[in-house]
């Protein structure tokens, strides 16, 4: 049986029916794609396990990745590794290669920053900047509208 790793699979099977992605949502699972090939050593798909989802995300929480970024990468990996476990109603395009797509584990927490409250400044600022747009041209006033 031939290696095939999540890249691989991508190219060869997610991307055919991922016609209507956007070039900047395809660029970001490209980046996370090469980390997660870069920290798992590009494991063959059949040899992926939940283990290998608790090491990665140990290896990218202990680099001080945020945990959000990390959520999306297992997610973009799920995702490929959907198309080659088997047809299911969430993925009917599975390939069968694998006979069950691993559990990634639990999502991370994810960290919120403060709420960001504007200052009188600010808002006198904001209110000004209203005043004078000229869009969006609506039936009612810029101004009104932001």
């Amino acid at each position: 049986m031939q290696r095939l790793t999540v890249t691989d699979a991508y190219q060869r099977f997610y991307l055919e029916h991922a016609y209507s992605i956007r070039r900047s949502t395809r660029q970001t699972m490209e980046c996370y794609l090469r980390t997660w090939e870069g920290l798992a050593d590009s494991p063959d798909v059949r040899d992926i396990t939940t283990g290998t989802f608790v090491e990665v995300k140990r290896t990218l929480s202990e680099a001080g990745i945020a945990n959000s970024s990390i959520n999306s990468m297992c997610r973009t990996v799920l995702t490929i590794l959907r198309h080659c476990g088997p047809p299911v109603d969430g993925c009917p395009h599975g390939r069968g290669i694998l006979n069950a797509v691993p559990y990634a584990g639990k999502k991370l927490p994810e960290r919120r920053g403060p709420k960001w409250i504007p200052t009188l400044d600010e808002l006198s600022a904001f209110y000004s900047a209203a005043d004078v747009a000229r869009w969006p041209k609506l039936h009612v006033p810029p101004g009104t509208f932001w």
